[in-house]
């Protein structure tokens, strides 16, 4: 029995879209249908055009915003083509692909592209990108692949975290090893290159960050860059002091992301002497050294580094203002100390914490610290100032909920309620 048929469908909003697409908050736009019906019962032919027109969609993560936004997609019983144009910010985005579905094998291709596409917008970090990239389905096989430029980007990141890496023996609740790989398997080969307006201003460093990245992300292993990335025309203040970075790059030959090489020097000019600090090894095992012209024990340099001054000028003029100086100082460098030795004993925090005392007076500890299971972390505080010790808890109840409790100078007990916005 021959089939035929048609079907119109027609909507002034695209609000349906952030239903189907989590990371859509909000969409508009002119939605339209078309379908047809064809072929027997046996065998019927259907063809459907969707088509888009002047949308607009909203992530609020990123504050990114796609306007004008027309998309054309032909489906069949065979497969999908689809074709679309937009713009972000000030640039424009092209994308066309097809995805079929012939034989019970799914195959595909995309292909994105855009130039000065404004992808974030946040007041810690502006980015504006120009991506080319493929991508081919093959199954369950995703691979990527491309050239993404960034033109320009300004980091200005507010706060910095010192989180290690998950305990390898970490467990998450409720959570099961297919859900956590997900369906596909993704393989990515894309080189990040930086623009001639690439800035960070962060944490006493302000510089232009130059070089680029070659990436190699497959799911279930470790990803893995290739190249360098490097501070030209950079600075680095800290305490009140000035440090010009001479050379600074991140070094990556086929190494982990988070584990670069390290190639960084800094240095000051004081009078008639030069002094300056090395920086060598990788990010989670760094090397420093110092150096000094005319040449000048280890304490001067660091002294002149960090203060400006030498260490018997320091001691015969000590002020409140030097004596905390030298306390954050201390914690710095502890810091770095404990965290190395806190990733050979398997801890999952250890550290250097300074605080204050109800009389105004500075204290600081030594933290370790142990996740006995993915909800419950514990702490110890060990003070190097004083005779007291702090004992920590914290407990993971939900999302939102967590339950802390402290015993050692103060007791205290607190349950937290956290809201993001």
């Amino acid at each position: 029995m021959p089939l035929t048929g048609d079907l119109r469908a027609r909507s002034a909003d695209a609000n349906i879209l952030p239903l189907l697409f989590p990371d859509i908050d909000n969409a508009a736009g002119l939605l339209t249908a078309n379908a047809t019906v064809a072929g027997s019962l046996a065998a019927p032919r259907i063809e459907v055009r969707i088509e888009l027109a002047n949308g607009e969609f909203d992530s609020y993560r990123l504050n990114l915003a796609l306007r004008e936004l027309n998309v054309r997609a032909d489906l069949s019983n065979d497969g999908l083509e689809f074709r679309g144009a937009g713009r972000a910010g000030d640039g424009r985005l092209d994308l066309d692909g097809r995805y079929s579905w012939r034989g019970g094998k799914s195959r595909g291709d995309l292909h994105l592209q855009g130039q000065n596409l404004l992808v974030a917008d946040l007041p810690e970090y502006r980015v504006v990108a120009s991506p080319d990239l493929r991508f081919r389905i093959d199954g369950q096989r995703i691979d990527v692949a491309g050239d993404v430029v960034i033109p320009s980007a300004l980091l200005q990141p507010n706060q910095i975290t010192g989180a290690v890496r998950a305990s390898d023996d970490a467990r998450y609740v409720g959570e099961h090893s297919a859900e956590r790989e997900g369906k596909f398997i993704v393989h990515s080969e894309i080189r990040i290159t930086m623009g001639e307006d690439v800035r960070v201003e962060a944490f006493g460093l302000q510089g232009q960050i130059t070089g680029g990245v070659g990436l190699t992300m497959h799911t279930r292993e470790t990803p893995v860059g290739r190249g360098a990335l490097g501070v030209a025309v950079g600075r680095y203040e800290a305490y009140g002091q000035k440090l010009e970075i001479t050379r600074g790059q991140l070094l990556f030959d086929s190494s982990p992301l988070d584990d670069p090489g390290l190639d960084i020097e800094a240095r000051r000019e004081i009078e008639t002497t030069t002094v300056g600090v090395n920086v060598r090894g990788t990010l989670q095992e760094p090397r420093v050294t110092f150096f000094s012209d005319p040449a000048m024990p280890q304490t001067q340099i660091v002294s002149y580094l960090l203060t400006g001054k030498s260490v018997d000028t320091m001691q015969s003029g000590m002020t409140s203002t030097t004596r905390s100086t030298q306390d954050a100082l201390a914690v710095q460098g502890g810091g770095l100390l404990a965290s190395q030795l806190g990733r050979r004993l398997g801890l999952d925090e250890v550290g250097v914490e300074s605080s204050t005392g109800s009389a105004g007076e500075s204290n600081s500890s030594l933290v370790l610290g142990k996740f006995l299971s993915p909800r419950l972390f514990i702490s110890y505080g060990i003070s190097l100032t004083e005779s007291i010790n702090t004992l920590k808890l914290r407990y993971t109840m939900s999302e939102r909920w967590t339950l802390k409790t402290e015993s050692g100078e103060h007791q205290s007990a607190d349950v937290e309620y956290t809201i993001e916005k």
